[in-house]
């Protein structure tokens, strides 16, 4: 028995293997469908007895090319958007928060230092 067989994999490693292995089944797939597709000069060939100066024509290829080469997966790129906008937004909320916290810590210095040169001010007049 080889010892790949035997090997003990910790939590992670498998979670990683796993996600690696996902990833690379969804690009097959994604290539998959782009061989099914038929190639440019086969639709062509398809409209090629057709009068394409007709506009029912010319529409229905139009039709055809855009239903086969456009982006299938289009609802997830938009989750994808959605989902990048939400960390954004988050990233900016803790942004402003830490920002108004810095700023509220600048205007308490600023009054503990004006209030330290007033105190030495008030100290060296009295001698």
């Amino acid at each position: 028995m080889s010892s790949r067989v035997n090997k003990i994999y910790s939590e992670p490693a498998l979670r990683r293997d796993n996600a690696f292995k996902n990833v690379i089944m969804r690009r097959v797939m994604e290539i998959r469908v782009e061989k099914q597709k038929p190639k440019f000069n086969d639709l062509l060939k398809m409209f090629e007895g057709k009068d394409l100066t007709n506009p029912k024509d010319k529409e229905a290829l139009k039709k055809k090319m855009i239903a086969l080469y456009e982006k299938q997966d289009a609802s997830q790129e938009n989750s994808q958007y959605t989902t990048m906008m939400q960390y954004f937004d988050r990233i900016e909320k803790v942004y402003n928060f830490q920002l108004a916290a810095l700023s509220k810590i600048d205007k308490r210095i600023s009054k503990i230092q004006r209030r330290k040169q007033s105190i030495l001010k008030a100290g060296s007049t009295l001698k």
